[in-house]
C-alpha cells in the first residue's frame, strides 16, 4: 500500500469518522429482502398461472397441455414418472410462467387431476420432493 494512502486511513480511523457512519447507517430505514433459496430461482410466484386442458404427452420431465392458444411445456421433473396421465386426460396446473429469446414454458407448482393433488414446489417454489 503507498505510504500517503496508509497514513490517510490511519487518519480517517483515528478521527472515529468510520464509527460515526456506523451509528448514522443504523438509524437508518430497515430494509427487508426475501431471500429464496437457489433451488427455487427458476421459480417465479409472481407470474403464477392456473392452466387447465388436456394432457397432449407426460414424458421426460415435460408435461404438455393443450391451451386453446396452442400446446405449451410445463416443467414437472421426476415426480410424474410413473403416474398416470395419459393423453386426453384433463388436467390442471398451477405454475409459474418462463421465457427467454426464443421460448417460452412453465414450472409447475401443483397438478391436479380428477381428486388428486401432486405437489412440487411450495408457496416460494422450493421443491418437495
Amino acid at each position: 500500500m503507498h505510504p500517503t494512502m496508509l497514513l490517510l486511513c490511519a487518519a480517517v480511523s483515528a478521527t472515529g469518522l468510520f464509527g460515526q457512519a456506523t451509528a448514522a447507517m443504523a438509524g437508518s430505514v430497515p430494509c427487508s429482502v426475501r431471500i429464496r433459496p437457489k433451488v427455487a430461482a427458476d421459480y417465479d410466484p409472481g407470474s403464477e398461472m392456473l392452466l387447465r386442458g388436456p394432457v397432449t404427452s407426460a414424458r421426460d420431465g415435460i408435461l404438455k397441455v393443450r391451451l386453446p392458444f396452442g400446446v405449451v411445456h410445463i416443467q414437472v421433473g421426476t415426480a410424474l414418472d410413473g403416474a398416470s396421465l395419459g393423453p386426453g386426460q384433463v388436467v390442471e396446473v398451477l405454475a409459474s410462467k418462463r421465457q427467454d429469446d426464443r421460448s417460452q414454458w412453465f414450472v409447475a407448482r401443483e397438478v391436479r387431476s380428477g381428486t388428486s393433488t401432486l405437489v412440487l414446489r411450495d408457496s416460494r417454489g422450493v421443491p418437495v420432493r
